[in-house]
């Protein structure tokens, strides 16, 4: 009796440890909608909504499916990531780009017209 207690003891545990394992999504973290908050350009730092920029125009949106979606200046691109805890690797044509991630906000980084740029993102929050 007390070697069939065990034995069922052991299995409910098993699979309490199986069913908390699949539910673990490390990135939830970012998994949402990301917009520009600030952004260096040769150094200087200016908030993004002093760029008079249309709203709406700069996003990305990460699922939780290992998707995203992304608007830049407009253009619409959708590929895959990954996230590795410190940096999000975007798939985009076979073509792989790196944002950093620190404590909660997101960096991307371009050359643009010999000028380096970076926007620095947050997660968006929902009212």
């Amino acid at each position: 009796m007390i070697k069939k207690m065990c034995a069922v003891l052991i299995c409910a545990c098993l699979c309490f440890f199986a069913f908390v394992g699949c539910n673990d999504n490390s990135d939830s973290e970012i998994v949402g909608k990301w917009v520009p908050a600030t952004a260096n350009i040769n150094g200087e730092t200016v908030q993004y909504s002093d760029l008079d920029l249309e709203d709406g125009s700069f996003y990305f949106e990460f699922k939780s499916n290992g998707s995203f979606s992304a608007s830049i200046a407009g253009i619409h691109e959708s590929g895959e990531y990954v996230f590795n805890d410190t940096s999000v690797d975007l798939i985009l044509d076979d073509e792989t780009q790196k944002m950093t991630y620190d404590n909660g906000s997101l960096t991307y980084a371009v050359d643009y017209g010999n000028q380096q740029t970076s926007f620095t993102f947050v997660k968006q929050v929902n009212n």
